[in-house]
């Protein structure tokens, strides 16, 4: 708030008036560098004739109580480089290859949250890291540009989409829409089977591991 200060302010004098304002009107509020960004109460107390004190009671005079709304210069504010991620196809499975994009903050009170929707990770480094979700520390209310790196990874057969959320206290929350298609296990036949009938009864079965492109 704008903290518990008492202050003699000469308001001026009207005569002869009703509801008018004073001759010394309209006042200038300072706030302080240190107030707290929200809504507190300013108390205004006048007494008839003389200076009223902070905690006067019974007298000729009045008493009222206004909001005063203490709001920031400058908003909080995050930056992405971007606004859509698209994967592409990849096998259940496995991952994508890594995508990148950037976030920074300023004017921030609090750090950034990151976080990704399901079949989809991120992490501040490549090849390392990865996960649902990550926090950018803010230090003198900023973030600097950081890279961000995410990829897919599907755990179904099924088409996924979403947003990659970017959230800090009092800042308009950034969203980066992320989509994929998680596609079926690629098979393939062995390579060079040769079957061998042993005894009769049993058969060796021998074989060369098949390649299977697209994982």
């Amino acid at each position: 708030g704008l903290g518990d200060v008492y202050k003699r302010q000469n308001l001026g004098s009207a005569h002869n008036v009703d509801n008018g304002i004073t001759n010394a009107s309209p006042f200038a509020v300072t706030v302080p560098v240190d107030a707290v960004i929200g809504t507190t109460r300013m108390r205004v107390s006048t007494k008839y004739n003389t200076a009223s004190t902070a905690c006067e009671i019974d007298f000729d005079g009045e008493v009222e109580d206004y909001s005063i709304i203490v709001e920031s210069l400058t908003s909080p504010t995050i930056t992405v480089s971007t606004g859509t991620l698209n994967f592409g196809s990849v096998q259940v499975g496995e991952v994508s290859s890594e995508q990148t994009y950037t976030v920074s903050g300023s004017n921030l009170t609090a750090n950034i949250s990151i976080t990704a929707p399901a079949g989809f990770e991120i992490s501040t480094t490549s090849g390392s890291g990865f996960g649902a979700s990550l926090s950018l520390t803010q230090t003198g209310g900023n973030v600097p540009t950081t890279t961000i790196y995410a990829r897919f990874a599907p755990a179904a057969e099924q088409a996924y989409s979403g947003n990659i959320s970017h959230v800090s206290d009092g800042a308009t929350t950034k969203n980066i829409s992320v989509s994929g298609n998680g596609t079926a296990p690629a098979f393939a036949a062995p390579k060079n089977l040769v079957a061998t009938v042993v005894n009769g009864n049993d058969v060796d079965l021998v074989w060369e591991e098949p390649e299977i492109s697209g994982g």
